[in-house]
């Protein structure tokens, strides 16, 4: 599917991929500390956040923006305050899931594991991450569905000549060309679904 689409396209998927695994390998470590480290500290960093979640994107965006503009170059109107923001908004989104599979992990596991000699580099590697895949698909299926749809963040904070499905879409929207945003709007429900299987197959809408 991604071959036949022009190279405009396969760029926003990829983009909202890569934006997908940078948010849960921040939601990993904080949703383990979270759940294996319980303290006021941990308690606070994750309620942190949820700060972002919790506001209007475009409202993030504009700070961003402010900051980004105070800071200039090479911070103002780059990739990185993009990301920065897609972390923002949808950490809470990837760690979520993320902590429901922790808490269903037994830490006995863990600590069999730093008994038997293995350091807790080795045994994150090769216990708990293992453990943790459905929750890190999850979180990865979930955070790549909200980042495919999110318009004003990218509106206000991509670079010059910057251009995903969403945008694409409202572009071709504002100045009326419905039937050229037809192309890129049905792209995304289709590419969006791929996100809602892994969901659905992973038992996500189950009673």
């Amino acid at each position: 599917l991604l071959k036949k689409l022009p190279s405009t396209w396969r760029f926003s998927t990829s983009w909202h991929v890569f934006e997908a695994a940078v948010v849960v390998a921040a939601a990993t470590p904080i949703a383990y500390v979270a759940i294996r480290y319980r303290s006021l500290f941990s308690s606070l960093i994750e309620k942190a956040c949820f700060t972002g979640f919790a506001l209007p994107s475009i409202a993030v965006a504009i700070s961003l923006v402010f900051i980004g503009s105070y800071i200039g170059r090479p911070i103002y109107q780059s990739l990185f305050l993009l990301i920065f923001a897609c972390v923002v908004l949808c950490l809470p989104i990837g760690i979520s899931p993320i902590k429901a599979t922790l808490l269903q992990i037994s830490p006995r596991l863990e600590e069999s594991s730093l008994t038997l000699g293995k350091g807790l580099f080795n045994t994150s590697v090769s216990v708990t991450l293992p453990l943790l895949k459905p929750g890190i698909i999850m979180a990865f299926a979930l955070v790549f569905l909200v980042a495919m749809k999110e318009l004003p963040a990218v509106l206000i904070l991509s670079p010059l000549d910057f251009h995903t499905l969403t945008t694409t879409i409202w572009s071709y929207s504002s100045e009326a060309f419905f039937a050229k945003a037809a192309a890129p709007a049905l792209t995304l429900i289709l590419v969006s679904s791929l996100p809602l299987a892994i969901i659905f197959f992973k038992g996500g809408f189950r009673a």
